[in-house]
């Protein structure tokens, strides 16, 4: 599985500079929405989105799998939301979802990005409604077991997953990757940089290098036709 990361970055174009940029912008917006709200928040010590190496790692992650139609959970300004829609082109439809009404809203992710301020199983329960059938899930949020359960049915062979906060023993991407292990009926494999990729993780160039704390679950199918199928540089 070390070789994942390389295989990932092969024959991909990031802008290191755009991504940072569609970060900032999302947070300079969003901090001033949950200091109005009263956002229990010590915004001294961090904002609580996702860094910047995540957002490398989710950007390179969009560009090879393509997915079309995404669900999210663990919205707050909607970094994370932006940054896969951005490496869409914002050719995506994107279900998202928080209790805390924090979004930031940015108009150029009106037509991609979809906020729903309420818990994931009222989302979950709409997109099961109206048969939305999604191609990528991105967990940065505690999953319920009725909802692991609906999304890997949902996927069927062909899910992939990504959880934030993967960081061994005990964040909870860790348990969200165990609970979605436990309810998929397909043999899975499972990555995560910041296991995987010790130390300083995997030179991308420019002085940056992945040792992300986002961690994947994906079935074998996919890991075989849609990750390896890359070629060599």
């Amino acid at each position: 599985m070390r070789e994942f990361i390389k295989e990932l970055h092969n024959g991909i174009e990031i802008n290191l500079a755009e991504i940072e940029k569609i970060r900032e912008d999302i947070v300079s917006s969003g901090i001033p929405i949950g200091k109005s709200k009263g956002v229990r928040q010590e915004w001294e010590r961090g904002t609580g989105a996702i860094g910047i190496l995540d957002c490398i790692f989710l950007t390179l992650l969009m560009k090879k799998v393509k997915p079309k139609r995404i669900f999210e959970i663990g919205t707050w300004f909607g970094t994370s939301a932006g940054i896969l829609s951005e490496a869409l082109e914002n050719n995506v439809k994107i279900y998202t979802c928080d209790t805390t009404n924090v979004y930031t809203n940015m108009e150029k992710y009106k037509n991609s990005v979809v906020f729903c301020n309420t818990h994931s199983s009222n989302v979950v329960t709409f997109l099961k409604e109206n048969d939305f059938k999604v191609d990528f899930v991105f967990a940065d949020g505690i999953l319920s077991p009725s909802d692991a359960e609906w999304l890997v049915d949902s996927m069927g062979e062909d899910f992939i997953v990504s959880v934030h906060d993967y960081k061994l023993p005990v964040e909870k991407g860790v348990d969200n990757i165990e609970l979605l292990k436990k309810h998929s009926k397909v043999p899975v494999v499972t990555f995560c940089p910041e296991k995987d990729i010790p130390g300083k993780g995997y030179d991308i160039g420019k002085g940056y290098n992945i040792n992300s704390s986002v961690g994947l679950i994906m079935s074998e199918k996919v890991y075989e036709e849609r990750i390896r199928e890359a070629p060599s540089v």
